[in-house]
């Protein structure tokens, strides 16, 4: 039986897209953020976006995506929320 004592969290992903200064999408509160990890400190993480900076707590995130096949330094892709989709 193999084990590992090994905890991936919220802030493990954070930490390696901001180590790479990757892009992220967060999930908080319903709504998701785009931007890049500038800071991490393990409660709160600074994303970097196309519509300014986010300071976002880390307990409030429910999902990180991260793909580190990205290209360094990529620009997020805008991601559009649902109460501007209801506009439309």
């Amino acid at each position: 039986m193999y084990s590992s004592s090994t905890l991936y969290t919220v802030g493990t992903l954070l930490s390696r897209a901001c180590d790479a200064a990757m892009p992220v999408r967060v999930l908080v509160e319903g709504n998701w953020l785009d931007g890049v990890p500038v800071s991490y400190d393990g409660h709160g993480v600074l994303l970097d976006s196309l519509h300014g900076q986010f300071l976002v707590r880390v307990e409030s995130i429910s999902v990180v995506a991260f793909d580190p096949a990205d290209r360094a330094g990529a620009e997020p892709v805008p991601v559009p929320r649902a109460a501007d989709l209801a506009l439309a």
